[in-house]
């Protein structure tokens, strides 16, 4: 475990944000990316979208499709950007060591100037989801599948987001 990780997390969120977890909706994440734009998913995409996969309130007010224009759907709900950077810069370092995870144990590769899923192991048949683990999981996929349809470049993306790379 890096030090970014150990210093800034509390001991709640190493127990529920561990690189193991974080690793699975970053996967989930660059399959849905792949999916759409047939390309390796931008590295700032990751931190973008983990945030409002993790985050319930994000999760129930994302829209039902990917054919909604992002910037349309932020300016409807502004409630969902209200301390969305802070939250952003407060997972960075969970994030970035569950993306590292994603490397060392191959869930991820670098690809096409992005990170590109590789397959993955059978999950345990003792391990049982339970509905908010399966929550985050499809909210990651859709976000992939979201940005992976926009035609903008990634900074702009970012921007509608009040982020930036």
């Amino acid at each position: 475990m890096s030090a970014p990780y150990a210093t800034s997390a509390t001991p709640e969120q190493r127990a529920l944000f561990n690189p193991a977890f974080i690793s699975v909706l970053a996967h989930a994440c660059a399959t849905g990316f792949l999916a759409r734009a047939e390309r390796g998913m931008p590295l700032p995409y990751f931190y973008l979208s983990l945030p409002i996969a993790l985050h319930a309130r994000d999760r129930q007010v994302l829209p039902g499709t990917t054919g909604a224009y992002m910037s349309a759907w932020i300016r409807g709900n502004p409630e969902v950007l209200a301390g969305f950077p802070s939250r952003v810069r407060s997972l960075r370092a969970i994030i970035s060591q569950g993306l590292v995870f994603s490397l060392r144990h191959q869930a991820l590769a670098a690809a096409n100037d992005g990170l590109a899923p590789r397959p993955l192991r059978r999950r345990p048949k003792l391990l049982q989801p339970t509905e908010d683990w399966s929550g985050c999981v499809k909210a990651a996929s859709f976000m992939g599948r979201w940005l992976g349809s926009q035609q903008t470049d990634t900074a702009s993306t970012l921007a509608l987001w009040g982020l930036r790379p």
